[in-house]
């Protein structure tokens, strides 16, 4: 049986009374989900982040809870729900009632346009009451049996230097399980330049950052009943930990980082409420941290003001940290893929590596985590200066 989602916008009780006893003697309250507001400025707060099957408008509200009925709101939210105004998420149905035959009149064409009704309400009469009873049965045979929306929808996103061709790949892999649904989130190629030239006084990364919370929010919009996770490669790991920071409405359910340019002392206790089950206080259950032992490039970032946890690992009770023999692109092959991320994003499984811990790391990447690069780029250019400057 489907459940049907009804919004009654009413301001007279005794009105809304007997509209919500008609809905339930039609449905039954096993069958609907009924919601009442009684102005303009409620319901279209309910409609702007509520998608409801029927829609039950008085033509006649107030602005406010508890103000005086003004003639045109209905009219403007129901021209809203037409696509004529602010955005706001369309009914299925919507059953217009008045108790005046202008008001009636006036939008009896667009009603009827669009395939909705429009009734005139009299207390002595059951005319309006049969009809919404029919409207009802109707919109309970259209809705469907079962929610087809997607239950689980996983970001994908990439780092510097890169289109994100390899998204695809992800995303194919991943919705071969009808459990999930990728979006391939991109903000165009980062250069190594922009992000070696970022700093707090010339950010680059805003740009970025503005993207990927602009699409967050369009995935909550189009999947509201969905949990939403990430997979972030390389910078899109510290967009990713950023958003977080900056927006406490942002949560994921789980968590992929790899070749991550995260610091190591992120507090991952301001984010944490925020990801996984709430029920689950162990965190390290969701959050991921893939790292490559021939990895340099987070090593490379650290030392420019970024982090290294996507080679040396978060080292957090927060987060599980997973080393693989292979550089900054391991993890962009399939095999890899499909061995350790589509396990966790379908079930929660964590699949252990082979390899225990970071090992065999470069030499000069031992360097570049102790010396910044930019200490000794001048080192490099003052011995060069006195080798070749006269005696």
């Amino acid at each position: 049986m489907p459940m049907i989602k009804v919004l009654v916008v009413e301001d007279n009780e005794a009105k809304r009374l007997r509209v919500r006893k008609t809905i339930l003697d039609a449905l039954g309250e096993s069958r609907c989900e009924l919601e009442e507001v009684t102005c303009f400025v409620d319901a279209c707060e309910r409609l702007e982040n509520n998608q409801v099957d029927l829609l039950v408008l008085d033509l006649l509200i107030p602005r406010e809870r508890g103000g005086v009925s003004e003639d045109g709101l209905a009219t403007s939210l129901f021209r809203s729900l037409c696509g004529k105004g602010p955005r706001l998420k369309t009914p299925r149905f919507i059953f217009g009632l008045t108790a005046y035959d202008a008001a009636k009149d006036s939008l009896q064409a667009e009603f009827s346009g669009h395939g909705w009704t429009i009734t005139k309400y009299d207390e002595s009469s059951t005319v309006w009451s049969d009809t919404l009873s029919r409207v009802l049965e109707h919109v309970h045979k259209v809705t469907p049996d079962v929610d087809q929306s997607p239950k689980h929808v996983v970001m994908v996103v990439h780092g510097i230097r890169d289109f994100g061709s390899w998204q695809s790949t992800v995303k194919r892999l991943l919705e071969a399980d009808a459990s999930l649904t990728a979006v391939t989130l991109k903000y165009g190629r980062f250069s190594l330049l922009r992000f070696v030239a970022s700093t707090r006084l010339l950010d680059f990364g805003k740009k970025p950052l503005k993207r990927v919370a602009e699409e967050y929010a369009n995935i909550r919009s189009q999947y509201p009943n969905a949990k939403v996770s990430v997979i972030a490669h390389s910078f899109g790991t510290h967009l990713i930990t950023r958003l977080m920071l900056c927006d406490p409405h942002v949560k994921f359910f789980r968590i992929v980082l790899c070749g991550s340019v995260v610091k190591q002392d992120f507090n991952w206790s301001l984010v944490q409420s925020r990801i996984g089950d709430d029920d689950n206080p162990r965190k390290s259950e969701y959050i991921i941290n893939d790292c490559g032992n021939a990895d340099f490039w987070p090593v490379f970032a650290k030392s420019l003001g970024y982090g290294a946890i996507g080679t040396n690992g978060a080292g957090s009770a927060s987060v599980y940290d997973r080393f693989h023999d292979g550089g900054h692109g391991l993890f962009m092959d399939s095999v890899f893929i499909e061995k350790y991320w589509i396990p966790f994003m379908k079930s929660g499984e964590v699949v252990k590596s082979e390899v225990e811990s970071r090992k065999n790391l470069p030499k000069f990447t031992i360097v570049i985590d102790v010396v910044p690069v930019w200490l000794i780029m001048f080192l490099l250019a003052a011995a060069i200066y006195l080798f070749f400057s006269p005696p």
